[in-house]
């Protein structure tokens, strides 16, 4: 008993369970003094003896060091968005479509509050948490393992039997109490205030410094299972919850399994009658075919899976005044109104904007400046105006708007788009549409350059120093101009630097994504990246060639045709081609288990064989990522002649040299 071994286990078993009973549970059998004596004698003795610290220690929820950024994780399983309902009769729609496709005459159902949070991923290895990651856009998230870890009632080992790998989703939230009660101590020492718990929760889950993360007193309810190494030993939804929860994980105890339309209604009546009472958001109610066969048999329709459904529940309304309308182009052109309103509070969230979607809605609600209004966020998100209020009053100098014919930016002739009901501005030389072109391209969804926000870009365009896409790559050449101006010192410069290098890392379905072409969002731009592999075959593909990918339609090949034709572009393209700017489609499926999947290179010297960006390709189609500086996150270091002080780095942080011979064998030694 005396071995520190030995202790550190005793004391790392008691804690965990202490932990589970207490967060997971909700059954303590300790005290809060006994609970602290125990964590601080077990950090004493992994302090004393560093060997005893494991990977399960309950000492790994207070925080590791900051981390330099977040990397990327790509989901093995898309995290797919739910379709939504907003009454009994789309529900019954969503039903009947259902059991038509299965060719059934009813359905076991899963309904479960739709907590209001932030999506997780966690990976599991033989019981022990290895990885966690956000939604993101659901193909890529960002991993944030260290600050999942400091939840308390997250399970760092999972107990029972369960498949070698494993992954758990759920929903990560900050309890409304402890909402309140961070906000009192905020107010206490002359702090801001936060607005909510979910928008907290997000912030509090993605800081750099885990540390930070242990503070905040955020919690989990896991609800499904995602990949998973073995075949599945349940076959329905319901079964999955269970077995999730004999691992030691916590699920929510109002999960229901029901039979008919009828039980689903009375379930959402009786949770709207509580929904106030419950210590955590929720926004909704999920409901999910219970049978995993008939989910598999139902698949999903582009990021919605047909086998799931969210009712959403009614918005919150509040009356304000609409003091102006304004008009906004967008990078494809399209002329949206939008209203500036006097400022409103709902459900937490200060709203002084508003979209007015098109023409069409301002004169079918007669809305004009001065009106009072009633708003609502739409989906509990996007903030709109439902109709005037009763309570409006117009005098003698009410004038109905008056929607421009000329374009607010480059006073060009708008043309209607009778087909979308959308006026559109098409001049190319538009300078708003290549203002939100640029931002578009450099958005954390498309290239992920951060540091170069719309004040930014739009200094950089009015310089001259910006006129495309292109000109992002040609900033380093530019230093000194830059540094005149108002928003950009040395630091900010160099970090936008180093984020502009990075994106040369990014995937091909992120750069076809990034060009904004008309139609094309994230999802068919992944379509379009695994079917063509490249964007020089890309630029020749036919509307014919189009059609045969699942997913692509009529108006968007006829989109993607017509902006490869447009001379401009076609050169854009070329430009950044000749940039370096030319990633491969990799194939995750054929890669998953290789020897350069996933790894960090950095790439310096000369080499024989091959030019740099010939090496960049061949790791980038199997899987692997590309560096532009040495970091402890490098996994290897391919150097040629003349390798300069890339090399001293690697050396002094002890990571892995290539030489050219060594890197074609690691290629040919692949699994």
């Amino acid at each position: 008993m005396n071995k520190p071994e030995e202790k550190a286990k005793i004391l790392r078993d008691e804690i965990n369970k202490a932990n589970k009973l207490y967060y997971v549970d909700d059954k303590p059998q300790i005290s809060d003094h006994e609970w602290d004596n125990k964590f601080h004698e077990l950090i004493a003795l992994e302090k004393e003896f560093p060997h005893v610290k494991t990977p399960d220690s309950p000492t790994q929820k207070i925080g590791a060091q900051p981390a330099n950024g977040f990397n990327e994780h790509k989901h093995l399983l898309p995290m797919l968005s739910l379709g939504n309902a907003f009454n009994e009769d789309q529900i019954k729609d969503w039903y009947e479509r259902t059991i038509k496709l299965l060719e059934v005459k009813n359905l076991d159902l899963v309904c479960e509050l739709k907590i209001d949070g932030l999506a997780i991923s966690i990976f599991y290895e033989n019981g022990l948490l290895t990885k966690a990651a956000t939604r993101g856009d659901g193909i890529t998230g960002e991993e944030v393992t260290e600050n999942v870890k400091t939840i308390r009632s997250v399970q760092l080992v999972l107990e029972g039997k369960f498949p070698e790998i494993l992954e758990i989703r759920g929903e990560v939230f900050l309890p409304i109490s402890k909402f309140n009660e961070l906000n009192e101590e905020r107010k206490k020492n002359g702090l801001e205030i936060y607005v909510n718990p979910r928008n907290s929760a997000s912030g509090s889950l993605r800081q750099l410094d885990s540390s930070i993360s242990s503070k905040r007193p955020l919690d989990i309810f896991l609800y499904s299972l995602g990949y998973t190494s073995n075949d599945s030993i349940f076959s329905t939804h319901s079964e999955s919850l269970n077995i999730i929860k004999t691992w030691g994980c916590k699920t929510n105890n109002f999960s229901k399994k029901v039979s008919s339309l009828e039980e689903v209604f009375n379930y959402i009546k009786s949770i709207e009658n509580m929904r106030e009472k419950l210590d955590y958001g929720i926004d909704g109610i999920v409901i999910k075919v219970d049978s995993l066969h008939y989910q598999n048999i139902l698949g999903h329709v582009g990021r919605e899976p047909r086998w799931a459904i969210a009712y959403k529940f009614p918005a919150e309304q509040h009356e304000t005044i609409l003091k102006k309308i304004n008009i906004n182009v967008g990078r494809t052109g399209a002329i949206t109104p939008w209203a500036d309103l006097e400022p409103v509070v709902i459900d937490g969230v200060t709203i002084s904007r508003a979209t007015l979607h098109n023409r069409e809605e301002i004169i079918r609600k007669d809305l004009r400046e001065g009106d009072k209004v009633i708003i609502q966020r739409a989906g509990d998100v996007i903030p709109q105006i439902v109709k005037i209020s009763e309570n409006n009053t117009r005098n003698n100098s009410s004038e109905k708007f008056l929607f421009p014919k000329n374009c607010p930016s480059c006073n060009s002739n708008l043309v209607l788009d009778k087909e979308n009901a959308i006026t559109r501005c098409i001049s190319y030389r538009c300078s708003d549409q290549t203002i939100r072109t640029i931002e578009h391209f450099a958005s954390k969804v498309a290239m992920n350059i951060e540091g170069l926000g719309v004040k930014i870009i739009q200094e950089f365009y009015s310089s001259k120093i910006i006129t495309n896409i292109a000109d992002i790559y040609k900033l380093k050449h530019k230093k000194e101009q830059i540094l005149l101006l108002s928003n950009m010192g040395e630091k900010k410069y160099n970090n936008l630097i180093a984020s502009i290098d990075n994106s040369y890392d990014q995937t091909l379905e992120k750069l076809i994504f990034g060009l904004g072409i008309l139609g094309v969002g994230s999802e068919s731009s992944g379509w379009l990246a695994k079917y063509y592999k490249s964007i020089n075959n890309l630029i020749n593909a036919t509307e014919y060639e189009l059609l045969e990918i699942d997913g692509i339609g009529e108006i968007i090949a006829k989109s993607i045709t017509s902006y490869f034709k447009i001379k401009e572009n076609r050169e854009l393209i070329k430009e950044l081609i000749d940039i370096g700017l030319n990633p491969i489609y990799v194939d995750e499926d054929i890669y998953i288990n290789n020897l350069i999947y996933n790894q960090i290179f950095v790439i310096t010297g000369k080499f024989e064989s091959f030019s740099r960006l010939e090496l960049e390709n061949k790791i980038k189609l199997n899987g692997g990522k590309i560096s532009s500086s040495v970091s402890k996150n490098t996994n290897y270091v391919l150097a040629g002649e003349s390798p300069g002080s890339k090399l001293n780095n690697a050396k002094k942080l002890n990571i892995k040299i290539l030489n050219e011979k060594e890197f074609l064998s690691l290629l040919k030694i692949q699994k």
